[in-house]
């Protein structure tokens, strides 16, 4: 498993690389590979699957202007994942600047991925009583994967931080689901 895992970075490394020379094919297969986590992560944290395709848009249209900026591509994961969160948080300041909407419903995500947290409506009500920077920790460790260092990366936070607000934020969760 380290192998293929190992494997599967050198590949990652080597495409962000060509990328980086403005090869639209190896860019091409990088969007292919975090696509549908981007789209997730985004309807995750902005509740809205229009703003979070918008979102997703911003994002691979800023890692491609900017790749060639990105010094350690094998980073290329957690780069692309901050420059996510940073989008997600102006869309974030937007909704503040306008009336409340309603946000749309997402049975037919928790549809796709049974076993998410986010999938039963009592833990989506208590997920959306948390505050957003613990939402997005959350959504990026349990959710999608990454380790308490890479959220950290993404995030811009200190990782003692991350690991303190994510602990707080799962018990936080318990107390409301208790």
């Amino acid at each position: 498993m380290d192998k293929e895992r190992k494997a599967d970075g050198d590949r990652q490394t080597e495409l962000v690389r060509r990328a980086q020379q403005k090869d639209v094919d190896a860019f091409t297969e990088l969007y292919e590979r975090f696509s549908k986590e981007l789209y997730q992560s985004a309807c995750y944290y902005l509740h809205n699957r229009q703003d979070a395709e918008d979102v997703v848009s911003e994002t691979v249209m800023a890692a491609w202007t900017q790749l060639a900026s990105l010094r350690e591509p094998e980073k290329f994961r957690s780069w692309l994942f901050k420059i996510l969160s940073n989008r997600c948080k102006t869309k974030q300041r937007q909704y503040l600047e306008k009336p409340l909407e309603l946000r749309e419903d997402f049975s037919d995500l928790a549809e796709e991925r049974a076993s998410d947290v986010a999938g039963c409506l009592d833990v989506r009500a208590a997920f959306r009583k948390l505050v957003e920077a613990d939402r997005m920790i959350l959504v990026l460790s349990v959710l999608e994967g990454y380790t308490t260092k890479e959220v950290a990366e993404m995030l811009d936070m200190n990782h003692a931080t991350v690991r303190s607000r994510k602990s707080r934020a799962l018990e936080r969760l318990a107390e409301l689901l208790a």
